[in-house]
C-alpha cells in the first residue's frame, strides 16, 4: 500500500501546476476552494486536482476543505 504522504511529496516535486495553483489561489484570495474549481481553472482531472488540493492543505496555503 502506498503511503499518501510519500505520494503527495513525489507529486509536488513532479507537478508543474503546484506553483501556478499556489499563485492563483493567493492572488484571488479565495475563501472557498474546491477540487472542481481547480479542475475547471486548470482543465485537469479529478485525481490530479484532489492531490493538488491536499498538498495545498498540507502546506497551509488553504484551510482543510473538509471542515
Amino acid at each position: 500500500m502506498h503511503d499518501l504522504t510519500e505520494t503527495m511529496r513525489k507529486h509536488n516535486q513532479q507537478d508543474f501546476l503546484m506553483q501556478p495553483t499556489r499563485e492563483w489561489i493567493t492572488q484571488n484570495q479565495f475563501i472557498n476552494i474546491s477540487i472542481s474549481k481547480i479542475q475547471r481553472h486548470f482543465r485537469i482531472g479529478y485525481n490530479r486536482a484532489a492531490i493538488i488540493l491536499k498538498m495545498l492543505e498540507a502546506e497551509a496555503i488553504i484551510k482543510n476543505s473538509h471542515e
